[in-house]
């Protein structure tokens, strides 16, 4: 009686060790890909960090070289003899290139414009692009009243005013409130010839704390970096803690623009991100960064 296995005959299961062997494999597979989001993630967040000490080296050899002067806020005579911008502006009217220090849109001198980018806050870029101290061409378009050409608003190009961060997504504009300058971190879509802008929130609560901690006191509503959700365009709603409207709505399943921990009411607003599991990496916030 032959009893040689028949080797003609194909067994297409498997055993447990090689189903143990798969199982262990699509776990480092899986592993791989969310350590690997991991590291984009904490690399895209020193990238900004880097960003913004290169706007603030950017500002201080700039403010050597031309009389102890700001980009944007540069006397308007003073940009002309320099062979900086100037264009129609006079240096008469708030956020009209005045060199009083501050980085202002000429809408009013309440505070940050977010909402508004022409004269200063646009030609804050350009005169850092002029005098080659930021890598980029910016606002080489705009209008002699330093607004954003026709063309570039149709086209929505934000590229030719504004650095893209290196968080996809956002990108660096700046303004002034209560006498500080700031860079502001956030979304833009679109710009408009006449200044105005759709403020997003394209920051999530994890990373607004992770920049936050890294270069201060990883407190959203004090310090040097500051957080508030997109979408809110008036000056007093910005920061201010004690103003009472929903700019700090953060609790989860009440408000789709979380982005600190509390609830709708200034009272309950507490001093954290809401970095949970539920909104802590959803893309609400905005940040602005005081200048050094």
């Amino acid at each position: 009686m032959n009893t040689a296995p028949n080797r003609n005959h194909c067994n297409f299961g498997f055993t447990l060790i090689e189903m143990a062997i798969v199982v262990v494999v699509i776990g480092f597979i899986a592993g791989g890909i969310l350590v690997g989001r991991d590291l984009i993630k904490s690399s895209e967040i020193r990238a900004a960090i880097a960003q913004y000490e290169e706007f603030n080296n950017a500002v201080s050899a700039f403010s050597m070289k031309y009389n102890d002067g700001l980009p944007g806020d540069l006397p308007v005579t003073d940009a002309a003899n320099f062979g900086l911008f100037s264009g129609s502006l006079t240096g008469n009217a708030i956020g009209d290139c005045d060199g009083n220090g501050l980085i202002e849109s000429g809408v009013d001198g309440s505070g940050i414009r977010e909402s508004f980018q022409h004269n200063e806050p646009l030609i804050f870029w350009r005169h850092l692009s002029e005098a080659g101290f930021i890598k980029g061409n910016y606002g080489a378009n705009m209008t002699t009243w330093g607004f954003v050409s026709a063309a570039d608003s149709a086209s929505n190009n934000i590229t030719a005013y504004f650095p893209p961060a290196s968080i996809i997504g956002n990108y660096w504009f700046t303004g002034s409130y209560e006498g500080f300058n700031y860079y502001i971190l956030a979304g833009i879509n679109p710009i408009t010839s006449g200044g105005s802008m759709s403020i997003q929130g394209k920051l999530s609560p994890n990373i607004s704390y992770s920049i936050d901690s890294k270069i201060d006191d990883g407190m959203p509503n004090l310090g040097n970096v500051q957080t508030r959700r997109g979408g809110i365009n008036t000056d007093t709603a910005f920061y201010d803690v004690s103003s009472a409207n929903a700019a700090y709505s953060s609790v989860a399943g009440t408000n789709a623009l979380n982005c600190l921990a509390g609830s709708n009411t200034k009272e309950a607003v507490t001093n954290v991100y809401a970095t949970n599991s539920t909104v802590g990496n959803s893309l609400n916030c905005t940040l602005r960064l005081r200048f050094r």
